[in-house]
């Protein structure tokens, strides 16, 4: 039994000899055309095992060159718009496959056809709802990537494409139901289901949508190779060549080798049908593990070209090198031209690297440690590639008999690395720059989030939140500012949060700073923002200078006015002192001489009895001529006041004195007070340099603020003087125990025309001339107050060089 089927084996075999012995031999003449191709349209065009062109248009433009005396030489690529590039250039005569289109018809000359193929839809066979491009509405439809059936259903809008790079990887999709359909000519999408061993799995639905028609093309008004194309296709077709090369590539899709027949006359001659029945029977069980095997093959090939990954074996006792088709690409060869050992393949590691790799391999057959390890390789054309390797060895009896392991080509991985971690080194020094710049100005900068903490500050915060810039970063902007755990009132963070627009204050610090604080929304990339930067500057002597340059535009003002009402003030009042003298002098004659008459007959005069009137007269002319000469020291007073050049400091000032005078002049207003107004001065006190009469103006204004703060008969005011030892200055204190000073009103009190009493005539230049005259006798002057309690001013002054000892005795 065994004989006779090995015999029927070999009759077999002996007839499928006979069969390929009928083709024919062709004869080239001299001329030869350069046929260009792409490679990865199968059965058209693809490569086979050891990377040489195969396929139906190979075939086809072989066998028209070959009828019309030619000999040929291919060159192909993966990328369809790089033939057409060679085209252009001269470099290929034609392209033995293109589908015509009118955009092509433009810049290309086709020959007749060489192929039709219907463009068809496939689905599962479970599927009855899918029958025509209508029924595709809002289904998902494999397309190859800008393939003619690409671009043809992007017109349809109402089909979501989704994109394949293969037709392979399309019936992948389908049959794993990642997609409803797959659209794409009806004889590749058999070829690869017959391939994949899935034609079970994929049917036909409905009439084809259009049919496509490939041909051979020139360049465009390239007439005499055209016309020499298309008579050795009139002579192809006419051999019977043509469809014997159609059969071959496209026949066996349906019937997957030798048909009933062939077989049965193979064996005819011997005569046994039950013989033929189990030959039959094995070929077909044969050809479903080979299909099983192919189709298991070809999707490990094709997931190690998509990872790049290949596999390898190596035979250490004998030092054989297996690769799989992946190596070979990755490290630019083909299999017929290289025998892989482990010498040839060290032969191919970069020189920097290889002691490194042969360490690595040693020392994992040495004792069986994992082999891993990236290093370079050189390609053929001198091109460099980064791989990682990893592998086992097995062991057997002690020794290391073969290893086996992966190569990743990891090119682009480190290409990518490199890139990243120089834009992350570009980056980190642009950050660095940029924050020694933001660290190099003098204003406070921070970003601060939708809870107010604070995210980042440059150095010149520190004076800001009064803390390292360390502390700072983490903790709540209102804590560090306020001490309080809630936002501030006037927040300009928080304004910034509920109007998306820029806010700003102005912030009094400890320190008796002021800060000018800007905050503005982070939306570096979009309106939408999650924190805020501020902005802080310390504009504390900006502020003050304003307020000098206020304060001196005022006073300019306030002198040229006062100049002006001292003139029209003085003279009257000299009118009046003139007169009032001549009128005592005048009262002195007549007196005598209204005496004598009085004596003989009693005088009246406007309801006063002489009597009456020679008591009072004089004495009403005195205060007259003393109400005027205080008018003239008042007038004096103002012009000094408004005087816009700097007192000279020229008498020698008895402070106690100046006291006195100034409540002189307010001795109607303090009689109202009575006994709750105390004077304490200290006798003898040290003499200073200075204006007595614009000092006397500080002591009358404080005095009247005083007695302004104190209503009832209970309130208190105290004037006193003192000498302090430890200063070496001369203090005058003017207290009240009246309303006291709010926290608020008591940080702008010296600020020119800033007032509480505009209502009752105040001007708000009282306090602020007060300051200024102080200052320029060199002193200072600070007020203590508390709300509800009262309030003290103290004035401190310089002693004269000529002062004398101080008593401490009071009065």
């Amino acid at each position: 039994m065994q004989v006779l089927f090995r015999s029927i084996v070999r009759c077999a075999r002996g007839l499928v000899v006979l069969l390929l012995s009928t083709v024919p031999l062709y004869t080239f003449a001299a001329d030869t055309l350069t046929i260009g191709s792409s490679n990865n349209f199968p059965p058209v065009n693809m490569l086979d095992e050891q990377g040489r062109l195969q396929g139906f248009g190979r075939d086809l433009s072989s066998a028209v060159a070959d009828a019309m005396g030619l000999r040929t030489r291919y060159q192909h690529s993966s990328r369809y718009s790089e033939v057409l590039q060679w085209l252009e250039q001269g470099r290929i005569d034609l392209i033995h496959d293109t589908a015509w289109t009118p955009q092509r018809a433009e810049f290309l000359d086709f020959s007749d056809p060489i192929l039709e193929m219907p463009e068809v839809i496939f689905v599962r066979p479970e599927r009855f709802d899918i029958v025509d491009l209508e029924s595709l509405s809002g289904k998902k439809v494999a397309c190859i990537d800008q393939h003619i059936t690409h671009l043809y259903l992007k017109q349809f809008p109402y089909i979501d494409c989704f994109m394949a790079d293969t037709p392979a990887e399309g019936i992948y999709h389908l049959v794993a139901g990642d997609v409803d359909a797959f659209i794409f000519p009806r004889q590749i999408i058999l070829f690869y289901a017959h391939r994949l061993n899935v034609l079970d799995s994929v049917k036909e639905v409905g009439t084809p949508l259009r049919t496509l028609t490939w041909s051979m093309v020139v360049a465009k008004g390239n007439g005499e190779l055209l016309e020499l194309l298309n008579e050795g296709l009139r002579r192809v077709r006419a051999s019977g060549d043509y469809d014997r090369i159609y059969h071959h590539w496209y026949g066996r899709i349906y019937d997957g080798g030798y048909s009933l027949q062939t077989i049965g006359f193979a064996v005819g001659g011997i005569g046994a049908g039950a013989f033929v029945l189990f030959l039959l029977l094995l070929v077909r069980n044969q050809r479903r593990f080979n299909r099983a095997l192919q189709l298991s093959e070809y999707r490990l090939r094709e997931a190690q070209r998509i990872a790049s990954v290949g596999n390898w074996e190596w035979n250490i006792e004998n030092n054989a090198l297996h690769w799989s088709d992946e190596i070979y690409r990755i490290f630019g060869l083909k299999p017929q031209q290289f025998t892989a050992t482990y010498d040839a393949f060290l032969a191919r590691v970069h020189p920097c690297d290889r002691q490194r790799v042969v360490a690595a391999v040693n020392a994992s057959v040495a004792d069986g440690s994992p082999y891993d390890i990236d290093h370079r390789i050189l390609l053929p054309d001198g091109q460099e590639r980064v791989v990682r390797e990893q592998g086992e060895v097995i062991f057997r009896d002690g020794r290391a008999v073969t290893m086996t392991g992966t190569v990743h080509d990891i090119t682009r991985v480190k290409r990518v690395e490199q890139e990243l971690t120089a834009s992350e080194e570009k980056h980190r020094n642009l950050s660095e720059r940029f924050v020694a710049v933001l660290n190099g100005i003098p204003d406070a900068i921070a970003e601060i989030d939708r809870q107010y903490t604070i995210r980042w500050v440059n150095d010149a915060a520190r004076f800001l939140y009064g803390r390292d810039p360390e502390v700072i970063t983490g903790n709540h902007c209102h804590h560090l500012i306020a001490d309080s755990s809630e936002p501030c009132s006037e927040c300009p963070v928080r304004q910034v949060f509920e109007t998306s627009t820029p806010a700003s204050q102005t912030k009094y610090l400890s320190g008796n700073r002021i800060w000018e604080i800007n905050a503005v929304p982070a939306n570096f990339h979009d309106s939408t923002f999650d924190t805020v930067i501020i902005v802080g500057r310390d504009v504390t002597e900006r502020t003050h200078m304003q307020q000098e340059a206020m304060r001196a535009a005022h006073l300019s003002l306030m002198g040229q006015l006062s100049a002006g009402v001292a003139h029209e003030i003085n003279n009257p009042n000299n009118f009046i002192m003139l007169n009032t003298s001549v009128l005592q002098d005048i009262w002195g004659d007549i007196s005598m001489l209204l005496e004598r008459m009085h004596a003989h007959q009693p005088l009246h005069a406007g309801g006063f009895t002489f009597d009456e009137l020679r008591d009072e007269i004089p004495q009403m002319l005195s205060r007259i001529h003393r109400g005027s000469q205080r008018i003239k020291v008042i007038v004096d007073h103002l012009k000094e006041f408004s005087s816009q050049e700097k007192a000279t400091l020229r008498d020698d000032v008895e402070i106690n004195q100046v006291i006195r005078d100034g409540l002189t002049m307010m001795a109607n207003e303090i009689r109202k007070h009575g006994e709750q107004f105390r004077l304490e001065l200290t006798d003898q006190l040290p003499l200073l340099r200075g204006r007595g009469p614009r000092l006397e103006q500080v002591i009358i204004n404080l005095v009247m603020n005083a007695l302004e703060a104190t209503h009832g008969m209970q309130e208190e005011v105290i004037v006193a003087s003192r000498f302090n030892a430890d200063t070496s200055m001369v203090e005058v204190t003017v207290s009240d125990t009246g309303c006291g000073i709010e926290p608020d009103t008591l940080k702008h009190l010296f600020e020119p025309f800033f007032t509480t009493k505009y209502a009752a005539g105040g001007t708000g230049l009282g306090l602020a001339i007060c300051q200024s005259i102080i200052e320029e006798h060199m002193g200072s002057i600070r007020v203590d107050s508390s709300p509800g309690i009262g309030t003290t001013f103290t004035v401190s002054l310089p002693v004269s060089r000529k002062a004398k000892g101080v008593s401490s005795e009071k009065h």
